[in-house]
């Protein structure tokens, strides 16, 4: 048995020493927002959406549809992505239909080259009203330092 778990501990260890340099790399990469959401607020939510796309414009511009369309499924609302697709991607509220608008608001970006194949990935961090009929209160978040301010 104590054969047995020594053996087990040097595996875990080694495993740990080939995956601890790629998380760091991904780490280094990539904002911290991307790994750990920002906690929600009295009034609104953090939302990340992403997409890839030929360009970065457009990458961008079906990341935030993507938001926009996760955001509305949640609250039970039903919309066309590629109509979403076709909107300016900073849109500070998205009616949804004639009853429904939801306030969003991108306050982060972050594109990547893809460098399997051609295009970008896009990641948007979008602070989303936790209620509809309520104003949210945004709060100025820093991308750089991924909190609050």
């Amino acid at each position: 048995p104590e054969k047995k778990m020594k053996h087990r501990l040097f595996l875990a260890a080694g495993l740990l020493c080939l995956l601890l340099p790629a998380a760091r790399g991904y780490a280094q990469s990539n904002p911290q927002w991307l790994i750990f959401l920002p906690p929600q607020a009295e009034t609104y939510y953090y939302r990340v959406a992403q997409a890839t796309a030929l360009t970065e414009e457009a990458a961008l511009k079906k990341a935030f549809a993507a938001a926009i369309f996760e955001s509305a499924f949640a609250i039970g609302i039903a919309v066309d992505l590629s109509k979403l697709e076709k909107m300016s991607e900073d849109s500070a509220s998205i009616a949804l239909s004639k009853f429904v608008n939801i306030p969003v608001n991108v306050v982060c970006r972050h594109v990547e080259a893809l460098t399997t194949s051609r295009g970008y990935r896009a990641h948007v961090l979008c602070q989303v009203a936790s209620n509809v009929r309520v104003k949210p209160a945004y709060k100025t978040f820093n991308c750089f330092l991924s909190r609050e301010e």
